[in-house]
């Protein structure tokens, strides 16, 4: 028995254990716009090449635009939303004899397909959503599958899912109608690993977020130019409405008004701008973990009204300025404000 189980060990350590396939990675620059005619070719993962064809001359028309507008409308007629979508690549000819498309991802790959096999030069480019990217790529990840098409001499940038062409396009861009940041691209829409692949795509996608630097965009890096005049207010009501007015008054913007409990969420917006710091039981409305990085030196030390119009002010590494008044009184809270405030116009 024991040379029958030492057997078994011994196979089953031999059969060879598979690998998860590693998503490709993402390449904006892979188009050779200079040669249009190398993205007709319909390659083999796309299905029946003849069958393909033959249905592209049936929907052919005069220009491109109808060409592409006739291509769109039988898609959306013959390819219906599937029930589920699947992480399975489907070819065209796949989804033709099924009649459904699980994804826009599958929309585009039809239609450029088609467009392919109707003579127009075409290349895909994945997207993804600026605003998802910068808020830390977090949750559905928030895409969209464009086409690049080369039309009467120059390559043209198509929304497959409004059926929206936009002709004055330059192929370096990497900004994107809709906010879309243009980070992979491709001929072979199986190859390039689009949305419909899910699972692969999904990873793919996980990798480039994590490594991407959001500085990297045209706008990843600016300057709030409301910064000098905007203030951000921990307190309550009704001190802050008068730390408002009195803003109003100066000539200053107040951005929002908030208790300590909902500082750590505010803290990005805040920075480089204006923060005031009143006081609540006594003592600064801010969580105490952070009273000795952003307060002024002495303002938890400073008794509550020790004097009616008291106020400490600190410059932080990153610019904001923290003005902090220990005065309860609504009119010694107007007086401390305005005094910092005059400070900073000078």
């Amino acid at each position: 028995m024991k040379r029958v189980a030492l057997s078994v060990l011994m196979l089953v350590a031999l059969v060879p254990v598979a690998q998860a396939e590693e998503p490709p990675t993402p390449n904006a620059d892979r188009i050779d716009y200079a040669k249009p005619d190398a993205y007709r070719r319909l390659d083999p993962m796309l299905g029946d090449a003849k069958a393909i064809q033959g249905l592209a001359a049936q929907l052919a028309k005069k220009d491109a635009a109808s060409t592409l507008r006739a291509i769109w409308l039988w898609a959306k007629r013959n390819l219906r939303p599937a029930e589920a979508e699947t992480s399975t690549w489907r070819s065209v000819s796949d989804m033709i004899r099924a009649g459904t498309r699980t994804s826009e991802a599958e929309a585009a790959i039809a239609i450029g397909t088609l467009a392919r096999a109707a003579s127009i030069p075409t290349a895909y480019v994945k997207t993804l959503d600026v605003a998802w990217l910068k808020a830390g790529a977090t949750g559905a990840i928030q895409e969209r599958t464009f086409l690049e098409l080369h039309i009467e001499g120059a390559w043209r940038l198509l929304d497959p899912v409004a059926m929206r062409l936009y002709d004055r396009y330059d192929p370096k861009t990497r900004l994107l109608p809709g906010d879309r940041l243009a980070f992979d691209k491709g001929g072979d829409p199986h190859a390039l690993v689009l949305p419909n692949r899910s699972a692969l795509y999904q990873a793919q996608v996980a990798r480039f977020a994590k490594a991407f630097d959001v500085r990297r965009l045209p706008w990843g890096v600016s300057r709030d130019l409301l910064a000098p005049i905007k203030v951000y207010v921990a307190g309550r009501a009704p001190i802050t409405r008068y730390v408002t007015a009195t803003c109003d008054t100066m000539g200053f913007l107040v951005a929002d008004t908030f208790t300590a409990k909902e500082f750590d969420r505010l803290w990005p917006e805040i920075k480089g701008g204006i923060l005031v710091v009143t006081t609540h039981e006594g003592a600064p409305d801010l969580p105490q973990n952070r009273w000795k990085d952003v307060l002024p030196a002495g303002a938890a030390k400073l008794p509550p009204d020790a004097k009616p119009t008291a106020y400490l002010t600190r410059t932080l590494p990153d610019q904001t300025v923290v003005i902090y008044t220990s005065a309860r009184s609504y009119a010694g809270v107007e007086v401390a404000i305005a005094r910092a405030l005059s400070e900073l116009k000078r």
